[in-house]
């Protein structure tokens, strides 16, 4: 089994930092890492600036803008030496979406995701024990959360499964398809149903799809919520041009 302490060497390709174009509401982002920054934020201007700025500093920028311009849902208050406290909430479902993005887009990164079967550990020593553990003196005994690494192992795990067994079988599922369409096209011919003694009808789309989907070992349910999970994703990707750019 192969667990991952660190993302660095061939383990880059994790951190939020590697350099992959990721499309969403329209928009070229340079890294998850920038769309993570730019999203906490409602300002199409400071959007955009989060967007240009180039990897070196680019938490350092984010951090130091104002939190009056902070979402409300991303704001959760101030700790007792005055720092800023983002919603825990918020910063873990924002990460899996701007993640499944990546993933959903990289398709190449994702297969080199899946070839990890062990644990994944964002290990780090800028004492990130939200999204990572940190293994510094200082943090010696904080508690490692490691958020990044376990939404990423959620990737890893359940980016749909059901679509993953018909694009093993591909060639065979395009097949199958292609002469049920062959069939139902034609006025002259159609698919039966069959009783064990006699014809009994023929059958509905609804009812070819459901064999398919039997015959291929899919959970049609589940297979219907991946694809309502992916045409939100790519309405997102590709619903024109967002406000930063008008």
């Amino acid at each position: 089994m192969q667990n991952v302490e660190q993302f660095k060497d061939e383990f880059s390709f994790l951190s939020n930092f590697h350099p992959c174009c990721i499309k969403y509401n329209g928009v070229d982002w340079l890294s998850s890492e920038h769309l993570y920054q730019a999203l906490k934020f409602d300002d199409p201007a400071i959007q955009n600036q989060i967007r240009e700025h180039e990897f070196k500093g680019l938490k350092k920028f984010a951090h130091s803008i104002s939190a009056d311009f902070l979402k409300q849902e991303v704001f959760a208050g101030r700790n007792a030496n005055g720092d800023i406290v983002l919603s825990r909430t918020w910063r873990i479902d924002v990460m899996k979406e701007v993640l499944t993005a990546k993933f959903i887009q990289h398709s190449d990164l994702l297969a080199k995701l899946r070839k990890i079967d062990g644990n994944i550990t964002e290990g780090n020593h800028w004492h990130d024990n939200f999204f990572g553990a940190c293994y510094c003196d200082k943090c010696r005994n904080e508690p490692k959360n490691n958020h990044l690494g376990k939404l990423l192992m959620f990737v890893r795990d359940n980016l749909f499964p059901e679509h993953e067994k018909l694009l093993i079988r591909k060639q065979e599922h395009s097949a199958i398809t292609s002469f049920c369409e062959f069939l139902s096209g034609h006025k002259y011919r159609s698919i039966a149903k069959w009783n064990g003694l006699d014809l009994i009808g023929t059958c509905s789309d609804a009812e070819i799809a459901s064999l398919i989907a039997e015959y291929f070992g899919i959970d049609i349910e589940i297979y219907h919520k991946e694809n309502d999970h992916i045409l939100q994703v790519m309405k997102r990707m590709n619903n024109g041009i967002s406000d930063m750019e008008k």
